[in-house]
């Protein structure tokens, strides 16, 4: 069913209110967000500014130590950390003594093993040197026996 003229104008004249309509809110939404947008940089600018200000003077400023106060929780924790570490470096220290003591007892072990190793081979090496000796005094012996020379006759 075709629509007549005036039905026409009313339904376009309708979309035309209705479009307006839907334009204006949204730049209303979008001014309110631009506004607020603006206004949360500005006051973040502030903000920075500020902190930037607190930074300068806090640098420019020396420390006082003294001004420093701990709660009591804060002091019991450096102690507790302070104990800890203390009684950890000790047993370290302990566990480290311990193994050098045994490290050196069995080097002396060792070294005194090998000394008397060393005795060992050298009363050995006197030996065969002695022997040795006697060997060459036979073996003269024996020559002179079959050559002859050293026999009375």
């Amino acid at each position: 069913m075709p629509l007549t003229p005036e039905e026409l104008a009313k339904l376009v004249n309708d979309y035309r209110t209705e479009t307006e309509d839907g334009h204006a809110r949204l730049r209303t939404d979008f001014r309110t967000y631009h506004d607020q947008t603006e206004l949360t940089l500005v006051l973040m600018r502030d903000g920075l500014n500020t902190v930037r200000g607190r930074v300068d003077l806090m640098e420019r400023t020396p420390q006082d130590v003294a001004k420093l106060h701990f709660s009591s929780r804060i002091v019991v924790a450096i102690v507790a950390v302070t104990g800890s570490l203390m009684i950890t470096a000790i047993g370290v220290s302990n566990r480290v003594t311990g193994r050098i003591d045994a490290l050196s007892a069995r080097m002396e072990e060792q070294s005194r093993l090998q000394d008397e190793r060393n005795v060992r081979a050298e009363k050995s090496i006197d030996a065969l040197t002695r022997q040795m000796e006697l060997l060459k005094y036979e073996q003269q012996r024996l020559r002179e026996d079959v050559t002859g020379k050293g026999a009375k006759r």
